[in-house]
């Protein structure tokens, strides 16, 4: 029978997300852009940080839900475990190129 567990194939994507985010050419952006990129990543994955945080007080709270609460929770968390990984690596990406930049020009 076939092995139909969620982890490998969550690590795969979380894999394939971070390594498409890593091709980004940062290197046509400007100091000023390269900082924006940087602050919005970092706001980004904090955002949905505190999503987290809310999920889990509310599930402490009223942890009954539907099928359909579930699947959308689900879908949250899902996306949330590949959108915050990637947005601080681009983050710390922009804020090295920024670097280098300065140190070249």
């Amino acid at each position: 029978m076939a092995d139909t567990s969620t982890s490998q194939p969550a690590t795969s994507t979380l894999t394939l997300y971070r390594e498409l985010f890593n091709q980004l050419d940062l290197s046509t952006l400007d100091s000023s852009q390269l900082l924006d990129l940087a602050a919005l990543s970092a706001e980004q994955a904090e955002g949905l940080c505190h999503g987290l945080m809310l999920c889990g007080n509310l599930l402490q709270k009223h942890p009954q839900t539907d099928d359909t609460g579930w699947e959308q929770l689900n879908h949250y968390l899902n996306a949330t475990a590949h959108l915050v990984p990637a947005l601080c690596n681009l983050y710390g990406r922009a804020l090295r190129e920024m670097e280098c930049q300065e140190l070249a020009g």
